[in-house]
């Protein structure tokens, strides 16, 4: 019985979260809010981590284009938490740079900039790897480049 109630909730998980990504690129913010937080606590049941972070860092997105930025940044903090947990060093990079994206909009350059320049090494440091492109190096140096502007 124990596996079946998993099994259902880790369905459901992937309903939500697929719910709540369609919703996000058709540009639906509050849907997108409505399902990734009905399946947050479904991941913390199942003990899904990497899809918390995942869950988190688009929850995050969807406050940052509703403009509601203080939100954003408690949710990217909270998937970088995870994904340092994790070791997942790309998604490390990716909620740093969203972090340092969120204190520029707040006006706050100095800890963009700190953000920015943590993205960055270590997007420098998976590039030395054969796997990583220079796509993300470049994103977060083109972020670097506008606090300069």
């Amino acid at each position: 019985m124990k596996r079946l109630i998993v099994s259902s909730n880790a369905a459901l998980d992937a309903d939500l979260t697929n719910i709540g990504y369609t919703s996000l690129q058709l540009g639906r913010y509050e849907e997108v809010l409505r399902s990734l937080q009905q399946a947050l606590p479904v991941q913390r049941e199942i003990k899904d981590r990497r899809g918390e972070a995942y869950t988190l860092n688009n929850i995050g997105v969807a406050y940052y284009k509703l403009g509601r930025f203080k939100e954003a940044l408690r949710s990217y903090q909270q998937a970088l938490t995870i994904k340092r947990e994790v070791k997942d060093r790309r998604g490390e990079a990716n909620a740093l740079n969203n972090i340092g994206q969120t204190y520029l909009k707040l006006g706050r350059s100095k800890e963009a900039l700190r953000y920015y320049q943590q993205a960055l090494t270590i997007e420098r440091a998976i590039k030395d790897r054969k796997d990583k492109d220079r796509k993300d190096e470049v994103t977060t140096l083109s972020n670097i480049a506008r606090l300069h502007h």
